[in-house]
């Protein structure tokens, strides 16, 4: 009995509830933009046609306000809400629309369940007396009109009006007096200016409108326009259109001239520097420049070219109205000053001699002044001087940034014409010096050798004939143990070509006389060439990676397998497989060095 009780004071309850109106319901409202058409005749008396995209989330919505209106606003019939739809043809729903004493405009929907989450179109015009309220005025020998939008609690991003005025002799053009004088119109530019029929129209666009902020449009425009404005002479229009175009007067035409000219004889200059530096330092390394495009055009007229490309992208950029042909020749300016990879050029050396050193002479710390190093990223003087030429840059599009911020974006991206100056043709490119390479790399790899019994490990160098420095450094592994007809073990450092120019790769040469023992061992592990003696012959093994580590590696596995028992300390924690490649048209040529 209690059960049945219970069930049924549940579904008297629940039916009564159901019979109860929903009036506790949520509902969010967003007005995500907003376009009016400001049509005004001669008399000026305007048509204003809005047109308040509108996000609901939750509902149903039944009535909205919109404050901030025309105080004299005449409404028309007609206003509609449309909602936003991907497919199909949606059914506008008819509105009411109110105008209150203070101009705010309370819209009610038509209809009986209201509208729910989505997006919706309102559109409602009315008619309000410009001239008669003073929003129709002279300024100076101008027509300037001014009329407010409606205020939005949340602010919008992106608010557009269309002033529609009658023909003139003048277009009209957005007010932009002094500094100061028409702070309120914010950041509103115009967007577009195009005639239909025998009326004139100017498109503005404000990006973003703060919250409770009235949108203030304001243009001026020729007199001409309405009747009830007398003609006091020439409009400020026409003279500042003219003025607008520095290309028109002849001094400021001649002073852009002059800058492009000297923008193009010191980019010429500093792309000339750049390739001697480098073809210099390319030569020193045994190497030949290479240009990107074009390899075989002349310096002076590369240099001549690339500048005159800057200067006119400069030109074309700054006074002119296309873009993408300033951003073209900002590209043919870059590419005519990029350089590759250089190639190395094959030569044979010059005779000479291998003499030991001490580990002094042969590893003493030394460095390499290259010609490039300023206009080089990858050094720091070169860095120096490419961030302060960078700074250069980034300051003059921040001074323009207040007047013009097109002339400062192009001023930025300009800045890419400093990259094929100190990001191409650098030194990390060239090849890899025989001697202060391997003096840095051979070092620490006899102190990782250590002391081995019955191994004198020494600095081995050959210097040409005529001359006091070597050209190549090595260290010898001269055995007093190990299998018959084991000569010498070297290890040196040879370049190798690569995407980004050239890399060091170590090679290990044993060295064996012909019909020993070390050579049966040898063979089976790699093929063996003639050596400087008629009676030697010689294997190259090269390591798996070009480190230090791998090299003493591959050293202690060819000294184990040459019977040499106390190399085997290294082995025995990592044994890997004995790479061995033979050297073809390599400086590590067993019989000429």
């Amino acid at each position: 009995m209690f059960g049945l009780r219970s069930r049924a004071a549940a579904f008297a309850a629940l039916a009564l509830f159901s019979a109860t109106p929903a009036r506790a319901t949520w509902v969010e409202t967003r007005i995500k933009s907003h376009t009016a058409v400001v049509d005004v005749d001669r008399k000026g008396v305007a048509r204003v046609s809005e047109e308040v995209l509108l996000a609901v989330r939750g509902g149903p919505l039944r009535s909205f306000e919109i404050a901030g209106g025309d105080p004299d606003a005449v409404l028309e019939e007609g206003a509609t809400a449309t909602p936003v739809v991907r497919f199909g043809t949606p059914t506008p729903i008819p509105l009411t629309i109110a105008r209150q004493d203070d101009g705010t405009l309370r819209i009610e929907i038509e209809r009986d369940k209201g509208l729910f989450t989505g997006g919706y179109v309102f559109r409602f015009a009315y008619r309000t007396e410009l001239l008669t309220r003073d929003r129709i005025r002279r300024r100076g020998t101008a027509a300037e009109i001014e009329w407010i939008g409606p205020r939005f609690a949340d602010g919008i991003d992106v608010a557009k009006t269309i002033f529609r005025l009658p023909s003139a002799p003048v277009a009209p053009t957005l007010a932009a007096g002094p500094s100061g004088e028409d702070a309120e119109l914010g950041s509103a530019f115009v967007s577009a200016v195009r005639h239909v029929d025998d009326k004139v129209e100017l498109e503005l666009v404000r990006p973003h409108v703060a919250k409770g902020e009235p949108a203030v449009w304001r243009i001026l425009a020729d007199p001409k326009s309405f009747d009830g404005l007398a003609d006091a002479g020439p409009s400020p229009i026409a003279e500042r259109a003219s003025r607008v175009v520095p290309i028109e007067r002849p001094a400021e035409r001649v002073a852009w001239l002059g800058g492009a000219l000297l923008v193009a004889l010191l980019y010429g200059a500093l792309l000339g520097l750049k390739w001697r530096w480098f073809q210099r330092d390319a030569q020193a390394s045994g190497a030949r420049p290479r240009a990107l495009v074009l390899p075989r055009l002349p310096l002076a007229l590369r240099a001549a070219l690339s500048g005159s490309a800057l200067a006119g992208a400069l030109l074309i950029g700054a006074l002119g109205d296309e873009p993408s042909v300033a951003a073209a020749l900002l590209l043919l300016s870059m590419s005519l000053a990029a350089l590759r990879a250089p190639e190395l050029t094959s030569s044979p050396r010059a005779p000479g001699r291998w003499f030991a050193l001490t580990d002094q002479e042969a590893f003493a710390a030394g460095s390499e002044k290259r010609r490039g190093r300023w206009l080089d990223l990858g050094e720091r003087v070169g860095f120096a001087s490419f961030a302060l030429l960078l700074s250069g840059f980034v300051t003059g599009g921040v001074v323009l940034a207040a007047h013009s911020p097109y002339h400062s974006l192009g001023l930025l991206l300009a800045s890419a014409c400093l990259l094929p100056i100190f990001a191409t043709g650098r030194g990390s490119g060239l090849p890899v010096d025989r001697v202060l390479f391997a003096r840095r790399f051979l070092s620490r790899l006899k102190s990782r050798l250590g002391a081995r019994r019955g191994l004198k490990v020494v600095a081995w160098a050959r210097i040409p004939e005529g001359l006091e420095k070597p050209d190549e450094t090595r260290i010898l592994l001269r055995p007093s143990l190990g299998v018959d007809g084991l000569a010498a073990v070297e290890v040196g450092v040879e370049q190798l070509p690569s995407l980004a120019g050239f890399s060091a790769m170590p090679f290990v040469l044993v060295r064996a006389r012909e019909g020993s023992q070390a050579e049966a061992l040898l063979a089976a592990h790699a093929r063996l060439q003639r050596g400087r003696a008629a009676d030697e012959r010689v294997a190259i093994f090269k390591p798996a990676l070009a480190s230090v580590a791998e090299t003493a590696l591959l050293l202690d596995e060819l000294l184990r397998l040459l019977g040499f028992a106390s190399a085997g300390a290294a082995t025995r924690r990592r044994a890997p497989a004995m790479v061995s490649r033979l050297g073809v048209a390599s400086p590590a040529q067993a019989a000429s060095s």
